[in-house]
């Protein structure tokens, strides 16, 4: 099941979190076709996601990884908003993701 408040509609993009067995995923729908997980780099061990940008066809998200705490990396995507690539690490605000 979908996370309680976690639905987010933004232009093109549907995104939703879903939390299993103490693992968080992440989904996306494109145009409202069917969701699909949104894929980060291996490496990547996210305990925290927010959904910065849809613009020009792209998703910017910043991710807070695992060993964390007051920074995250900056992640762009595909215009799908599937595949994801890290643009930026350890971008601190003093705002917070969510407030930029």
């Amino acid at each position: 099941y979908i996370d309680h408040n976690s639905l987010v509609v933004q232009d093109d993009y549907v995104f939703a979190q879903v939390t299993s067995g103490g693992r968080v995923t992440y989904y996306v729908s494109y145009r409202r076709e069917d969701f699909a997980e949104m894929k980060l780099p291996k490496y990547s061990l996210p305990k925290d996601m927010h959904i910065i940008s849809t613009d020009e066809n792209q998703v910017f998200a910043a991710v807070q990884e695992w060993n964390q705490n007051d920074t995250y990396n900056l992640y762009v995507s595909d215009a799908r908003g599937a595949y994801f690539t890290v643009a930026m690490e350890n971008v601190k605000s003093s705002r917070g993701p969510e407030r930029n």
